[in-house]
């Protein structure tokens, strides 16, 4: 008998032979007090509760009362279970022996399922149990595997033909449902067995039992008892075995739910690891990609990303690069241990890798390996002598692979990554997908690398080309505008020769635009443009480009409308490129307004921001070119263009500045033929600002002075020479360095005007003579046709009092040279 209970002996279940012999069933148990139903005496009922609740009871014959009131003699073991409940087993006591026998059968394995470490475990133990209560001979446990099949589990004193003969064979399917136990007396006399009673006769077998192991009505399989000879079953057998099929199904069921536990754990342990390692690799990968953009040396980086990589990814790390003349450089080497990583590096002074090195091959092949250097063999085929091999095995290293540094399928270098000791790590292919990211992206941050060096290069370049061309031009520039100013101050009042100087000046001056114009692109593009910046008023700017560009206006008879606000326009800005702005817009106008066209100008504030607008009644811009027009070298016009002149980049230039300042500037048309207007913003400096008067365009008063002027072409220098000369100066000119020391020393003038470029020394050597042999008494000032910010430094600092860029007006010229005698002092 079976009873299972909860700690204050409430009935859960009472199986069929507890209900056979006390008459009670669970139903009706679960609705009274059971205990006092079986025990009717308090005394008695509280002795039997004592002993039901003990830790370690033992067996105790008791007298029971059953549900027709007879009174039996009984024999209870209780044991406490996993959940707290108790299991009862109890038997009528007959014949005690065997009784006590088959109780300790099944207390053995009650006790063990609940202890065993898995299923095979309860199949045999329970096999064994079947063997030892029923006193069958042979016994055997089958189980439906995924597919629905029957399967041996266990068995005793069956052959394997038998075995193979009969599995899958059942009386039952895994639909059925708590199916009753089915008996086979005699084998010959079961007509359902007479496909497999040969086979059956054939192992000695004429009788058996089929009884089903279920488990919460769930059939799970069954256990097979076999008898030599016909075999009447008796009730007790049959309850005993269906008992152990019980406690086996119990166990099972228990064992299965652990093992799914158990997966399910492993299955979340092995995702949190994956989740771990994949958020460790992704950390990683942005890491390297952070690094990666952070410069564009690929040394340096990559020596960063080898660092990175230790000890996250690997124990050590080392980074090779093929050189041009195909031979192997070795950028980077660490390890985790400061001894390794020396050791790696005089392993590759003294021992350069040979063509089997796995470094090698990936650099041949353009391929990831894998391998692991822990055996001997390996290591010798690698190694160049005794020593070597000694050296190689003091890295103990467990793991490593290499992978190639690649761009656009060529082989930059590659990635070596060796784990050891230290970590215990051994690589997978998981782990070659990783590196090879990680190299993918370190070998398109070198092809980027050496692709903004040919940009770079090429700009250079192409700066040098600018400025030298520049230099080239301004030095014929400035023999006209010197040669001019001859003529200008011969002038015999002939009207025509007049025109003439006007209109060579005017072309003089528009090639000297077009040149600055063309170097500011350059400068401002690669981040060059030096601005000074200071609050001001815009009107004045505004003022000022407007008196620059009125000729213009005027010798195409177009009108220019000017409104400004009354109020100062207060901005932070470099006075003299937001006069440029303003400038270009204006020029712009007026070469695409056709003649007696109308040109609007108007300055105000609005919101916050000082607003320009320059608006035309000319050609106009078609819709898909508005943005367009602030390209370089983009002229709407071609043909226009070129009557006009201009190399499409003044817009460019407004763009650019206005950016600079913190601006924006907007280009909108109603479309070809009906005008454009241009709409620069600029935020409004805080604060406000004083009118500043208009600039006086009367020339001052220059008091004569001596002038020294070395110049090495002579057409340059005569003409500049003459023109001063005319202006009163008294003027010495030498044609190389060392003649104008030697002059300059002899006659110390009060000024002497230096070309960098001379055919001896330079000028800044010839600076640095005269300030030493004459202190700070003459100016000195540089003439160059390089006017870039650092021209100008490098004229600073080797003691220059100013730099002037050709060509400029003798009167001009003269006007520096006395600002800055008056900033030295």
């Amino acid at each position: 008998m079976m009873a299972v209970y909860e700690p204050s002996t409430k009935v859960l279940r009472l199986n069929r032979e507890f209900e056979r012999i006390v008459g009670w069933t669970t139903e009706e148990a679960r609705h009274i007090d059971l205990m006092e139903k079986c025990y009717p005496d308090p005394q008695y009922r509280e002795q039997v509760r004592q002993h039901m609740m003990s830790p370690q009871p033992g067996w105790l014959d008791l007298e029971m009362t059953t549900k027709d009131g007879r009174t039996i003699e009984t024999s209870w073991v209780n044991i406490r279970l996993a959940d707290e409940a108790r299991l009862g087993i109890g038997i009528e006591i007959g014949d005690r022996k065997q009784q006590l026998h088959v109780l300790g059968t099944l207390y053995d394995l009650a006790a063990f399922v609940g202890r065993a470490r898995g299923p095979a475990e309860i199949h045999e133990a329970s096999v064994d149990a079947m063997l030892a209560a029923t006193g069958a001979k042979r016994a055997s446990l089958l189980v439906f595997d995924a597919d629905g099949v029957m399967r041996f589990k266990a068995w005793r004193g069956l052959s394997d033909r038998y075995r193979a003969a009969v599995e899958g064979h059942s009386p039952w399917s895994t639909s059925d449902e708590d199916p009753p136990p089915v008996l086979v007396p005699d084998v010959l006399a079961e007509p359902d067995l007479v496909p497999l009673r040969a086979v059956i006769a054939g192992e000695g077998i004429r009788a058996l039992a089929f009884v089903p192991l279920v488990y919460q009505r769930r059939l799970l399989g069954k256990f097979m008892l076999y008898y030599d000879t016909v075999h009447a079953f008796s009730d007790e057998e049959i309850h005993l075995a269906a008992t152990i099929a019980h406690h086996a199904a119990f166990g099972l069921e228990r064992a299965r739910a652990e093992s799914a536990i158990a997966d399910l754990l492993q299955r979340e342990r092995v995702s949190r690891t994956a989740a771990e390692a994949a958020e460790r690799r992704a950390r990683l990968l942005a890491e390297v990609s952070r690094v990666l953009s952070s410069s564009l040396d690929h040394a340096t980086t990559l020596r960063q990303i080898a660092r990175l990589a230790v000890p996250e990814f690997a124990d050590g790390c080392s980074v090779d690069l093929l050189t041009a003349d195909g031979t192997t450089q070795r950028l980077a080497m660490t390890h985790r241990d400061p001894r390794k990583e020396a050791l790696g590096w005089e392993l590759w002074r003294r021992y350069p890798p040979r063509p089997h090195h796995p470094v090698q091959r990936t650099l041949r092949e353009g391929k990831a390996r894998l391998f692991a250097p822990t055996d001997d063999a390996e290591l010798e085929a690698l190694a160049h002598d005794a020593e070597h091999l000694a050296m190689m095995r003091a890295l103990e290293t467990r793991s490593a692979m290499t992978v190639p540094l690649v761009a656009h399928d060529r082989v930059l270098g590659a990635l070596l990554f060796i784990t050891g000791v230290e970590s215990g790590r051994i690589y997978t292919e998981h782990d070659v997908e990783l590196a090879e990211e990680l190299a993918r992206r370190a070998g398109q941050a070198i092809e980027n690398a050496r692709l903004y060096s040919e940009v770079e290069t090429a700009s250079r370049a192409k700066d040098d080309f600018l400025a030298m061309l520049a230099h080239e031009l301004r030095n014929p520039l400035g023999v006209v505008v010197n040669a001019l100013a001859v003529l200008e101050h011969s002038d015999g009042g002939d009207e025509g020769a007049g025109r003439a100087r006007h209109l060579i000046r005017r072309q003089v001056q528009h090639l000297t635009r077009l040149l600055d114009d063309l170097l500011d692109v350059a400068r401002i593009t690669r981040g060059r443009v030096d601005l000074r910046p200071e609050r001001l008023d815009l009107r004045v700017a505004v003022d000022l480009a407007v008196e620059a560009q009125r000729h213009r206006v005027d010798a195409k008879g177009q009108t220019l409308d000017v409104r400004m606000a009354s109020e100062p326009v207060p901005v932070s800005g470099d006075p003299a490129r937001l006069q440029q702005v303003v400038g270009n817009l204006l020029s712009n106008a007026c070469k695409y307004t056709p003649a007696g066209g109308r040109i609007r100008l108007a300055l105000g504030i609005d919101g916050g921001e000082a607003v320009l607008r320059v608006e035309d009644d000319g050609v106009g811009i078609p819709a898909d070119r508005l943005d367009a027009i602030f390209d370089p070298f983009t002229q709407l016009e071609p043909g226009l263009a070129r009557t006009e002149g201009g190399l499409g980049i003044g817009l460019t230039l407004v763009r650019q500045l206005v950016e600079l300042h913190g601006g924006t500037v907007r280009a909108s048309s109603a479309g070809p033929g009906r005008g454009a207007e241009f709409v620069v913003r600029l935020p409004v400096a805080a604060g406000r600002v004083a009118g500043a008067a208009r600039r006086e365009t009367v020339a001052p008063s220059l008091p004569s002075r001596s002038i020294i002027l070395i110049e090495d072409n002579s057409a340059a220098r005569d003409a500049l020479a003459l023109a001063l000369g005319l202006a009163g100066h008294r003027v010495c000119s030498a044609a190389t360095g060392r003649e104008g020391i030697a002059l300059a020393r002899r006659e110390r003038a009060e000024v002497v005007l230096i070309d960098i470029g001379l055919p001896d020394i330079d000028g800044f050597a010839v600076c640095r003579e005269l300030r030493e042999a004459l202190g700070t008494e003459p100016v000195l000032v540089a003439l160059s046709g390089y006017g870039q910010p650092e021209d100008r430094e490098r004229s600073a600092q080797a003691g220059f009092d100013g730099h002037v860029v050709k060509p400029v007006e003798p009167d001009e010229l003269m006007c520096l040279v006395t600002d800055f005698a008056r900033r030295r002092c």
